[in-house]
C-alpha cells in the first residue's frame, strides 16, 4: 500500500468525457466491405453492464478467450467484462488446442461463436457413440429432466465425465455473433449447462440482446438489453421484418463515412434507432429471433423471399456435407428467365464420403442428400443447382462466411 500511495497519481486526475470517440473497430466484412465504426468510453461501458445483469460473473470467474481481441464481441465481452470484474482471462493457443486448453485452465465461462461450440458438440457426441453410450446418455437426459422439474438437478453428477472434458468447472456458454443450431444450445443444457444466446453487431458495441440466465430460451437470440429496445420494421404476415435497434450502446457513427451513417441511423420521435440489416420477429415474451440478413435474401419474381440461412440450417445436418453457402444465382441454361434459382457451394466432408474422388462421383452421393432437404422445403425454396467446392471459404474472424467476397468470385 505505501508503494502505491508513492506513486504517480496523474491519472486519478484525468478527467474523461464518456460520449468522446475512443475507439475504431471495423466491421466484419461479411455482406459488404470493411467499415470504421466509431465508439465511446460509454457504449462499452453500459454493454458491460447490461451484459451483468443478464448473466451473473464473479471475481472467481474464469473466462475462456478464443476468438481475436479485435473482435467486438471478444474485446467487449470476453476481455473488457472480465477486467471489469475482477476475473482472470485463460488465452487458447489455437483453434487445435481449444480442448488441452480448457483441460488446463479449467474455465468456468466460454464465450464463443456457433461454429466453434458445434464443433465441440459434434466431437464429444462422436466419442459417446463410439463408446456406445449414446443411448445411456439420451435415457440420462431425461431422467434428469424430468428430476430438474420438481426441483432435484443432479445433472452435473450424471454428467461428470463431459464436464470433464471441458475442464470440469464450465458454468456457462455463450454463443453469439450468427445464430446456432437450436439442437446444439438444447443439448448444453440437458447436461447441465446454463446456455445463452447473444445477439448484436459492431454498431451497437455488440450486445444489443441476450438471454437472461434466469429465463433461457434456446433458439432465441435474447431481448433486449436493459435500457435498449427492439421492434421490428413493416412486419410480414408471419411477424417478420427488419430489426430495428435502440440503445446506449450504439455507435457515433462510421468513420469519415457520413452517407453511411445516415443510411442505417433514423431518427424516430427524438430517438435514434439502428437499422440492422437483419431480419427477424419477436415473440410474446419479447424474444428475439433472427431468421436472415436482409442482404442474403434472395426474392423471387413473385415477390416471395427466400432466406438462405434456413436452408443452410438444414443442409448443416446431411454428414456428407462439411460446409455450404446458399445464395440466388441466375439460371445459367434459361437465360432468358430472370428469376434466380436457389444455388448451393458444398465443401463436401471427404472423411465421410472418402478421398480421390471425381466431381461427378461426389454429386453422385451429395444431391441425393440434397433432394431430401428440399422435400423438407416449400417447393419455390427448393435447391435448385449444386457446385462442389474444394478450397475453404473465405471467412471472417468469427468463422463466419464473407459471402459478399464468395458471390464476388461467380461474376
Amino acid at each position: 500500500m505505501k508503494f502505491i500511495n508513492s506513486g504517480d497519481k496523474k491519472i486519478e486526475n484525468i478527467k474523461i468525457n464518456p460520449d468522446e470517440f475512443k475507439v475504431l473497430l471495423f466491421t466484419s466484412g461479411t455482406t459488404s466491405s470493411a467499415k470504421g465504426v466509431m465508439l465511446t468510453s460509454r457504449n462499452l461501458a453500459e454493454n458491460i453492464n447490461a451484459a451483468t445483469a443478464y448473466a451473473k460473473v464473479y471475481p472467481e470467474d474464469r473466462f475462456f478467450s478464443v476468438l481475436p481481441l479485435h473482435h467486438t464481441y471478444e474485446s467487449t465481452i470476453g476481455f473488457l467484462l472480465p477486467m471489469a470484474w475482477g476475473c482472470s482471462i485463460a488465452v487458447c493457443q489455437g483453434l487445435k488446442h481449444i480442448v488441452p486448453n480448457m483441460l488446463e485452465t479449467k474455465p468456468t465461462v466460454l464465450i464463443s461463436v456457433p461454429l466453434l461450440i458445434e464443433n465441440l458438440y459434434k466431437k464429444i457426441n462422436a466419442s459417446i457413440k463410439k463408446a456406445n453410450k449414446d443411448g445411456l446418455v439420451n435415457s440420462m437426459i431425461h431422467v434428469t429432466n424430468a428430476l430438474k422439474v420438481v426441483g432435484v438437478d443432479i445433472k452435473r453428477k450424471v454428467f461428470s465425465d463431459i464436464y470433464e472434458n471441458l475442464g470440469g468447472n464450465l458454468r456457462f456458454i455463450v454463443s453469439a455473433a450468427a445464430p446456432i443450431d437450436a439442437k446444439v444450445g438444447k443439448w448444453v443444457e440437458d447436461i447441465g449447462i446454463i446456455f445463452l444466446q447473444g445477439y448484436g453487431l459492431t454498431e451497437t458495441a455488440p450486445i444489443a440482446a441476450l438471454t437472461p440466465e434466469y429465463q433461457t430460451k434456446v433458439g432465441s437470440a435474447g431481448k433486449a438489453i436493459p435500457k435498449g429496445k427492439i421492434k421490428i420494421e413493416d412486419p410480414n404476415e408471419n411477424g417478420e421484418g427488419e430489426v430495428l435497434i435502440k440503445t446506449p450502446t450504439l455507435m457515433l457513427g462510421y468513420y469519415e463515412d457520413e452517407e453511411a451513417t445516415k443510411s442505417v441511423i433514423e431518427e424516430i420521435n427524438g430517438e435514434r434507432w439502428f437499422h440492422s440489416g437483419d431480419i427477424g420477429y419477436l415473440d410474446k415474451d419479447g424474444f428475439l429471433y433472427i431468421t436472415g440478413r436482409s442482404k442474403n435474401v434472395i426474392v423471387t419474381q413473385n415477390g416471395k423471399n427466400i432466406y438462405p440461412e434456413e436452408i443452410e440450417l438444414l443442409l448443416s445436418h446431411v454428414p456428407e456435407i462439411k460446409e455450404c453457402m446458399v445464395y440466388g444465382k441466375e439460371d445459367e441454361k434459361d437465360k432468358s428467365n430472370k428469376e434466380l434459382i436457389v444455388s448451393v457451394k458444398v465443401i463436401p466432408n471427404f472423411e465421410k464420403i472418402g478421398k480421390d474422388l471425381t466431381d461427378e462421383q461426389i454429386r453422385e452421393i451429395i444431391w441425393p442428400k440434397i433432394k431430401e432437404v428440399n422435400k423438407k422445403l416449400t417447393s419455390y425454396k427448393a435447391i435448385k443447382n449444386l457446385e462442389i467446392k474444394h478450397d475453404e471459404f473465405e471467412k471472417t474472424t468469427t468463422m463466419k462466411i464473407k459471402r459478399y467476397a464468395e458471390i464476388k468470385k461467380n461474376k
